[in-house]
């Protein structure tokens, strides 16, 4: 079983004042690198399915998981950006695999950007409609009208039908 930490090998990577990586140990931080994007768009994935149902976002556990993955990933392109990795030097399948897998991983972080706005927006709708309805019922019980006058409680309406002998 694969371990769910996200981690690169060697510590020196996210070591901002650490040398570059050795060449021998590119590859192995590119492969690294996919499986963390893999799990992390497994779990972009699993949230899109959640929230597509109609769940409000705050009712979502994966949150944690996928700030902590999110947050691997992120250092792990600072590490590229500041040449503590240096991608031209990993072999050419698995930049080819890195390409492609940020590109399946952008689609879902573009889903998930989405649903969550679509969840925000629902959530809204939902608080809006509560206040209304509180709203209105304080209207109508309020004993005083627009106008400041007192409400005189409705009386019922006459009814033309005979009582009823039960």
């Amino acid at each position: 079983m694969m371990d769910n930490t996200p981690r690169m090998p060697g510590s020196q990577v996210f070591d901002k004042d650490a040398a570059n990586i050795d060449a021998s140990d590119i590859d192995a931080a590119v492969a690294e690198a996919i499986e963390l994007i893999d799990r992390l768009v497994e779990v972009l994935t699993e949230e899109n399915k959640i929230l597509g149902r109609g769940f409000p976002a705050s009712l979502i556990g994966s949150t944690a998981r996928k700030s902590e993955l999110g947050g691997a990933f992120e250092q792990w392109v600072a590490a590229v950006r500041t040449r503590h990795i240096d991608l031209t030097a990993a072999d050419e399948r698995l930049r080819e695999a890195m390409v492609a897998r940020s590109r399946v991983l952008n689609t879902a972080v573009g889903e998930n950007v989405e649903r969550l706005q679509a969840a925000l927006d629902a959530s809204h709708r939902r608080l809006d409609a509560v206040m209304r309805a509180i709203r209105e019922d304080m209207t109508q019980n309020a004993p005083y009208d627009a106008k400041g006058q007192v409400r005189i409680a409705p009386a019922a309406s006459p009814s033309l039908r005979a009582p009823l002998n039960v």
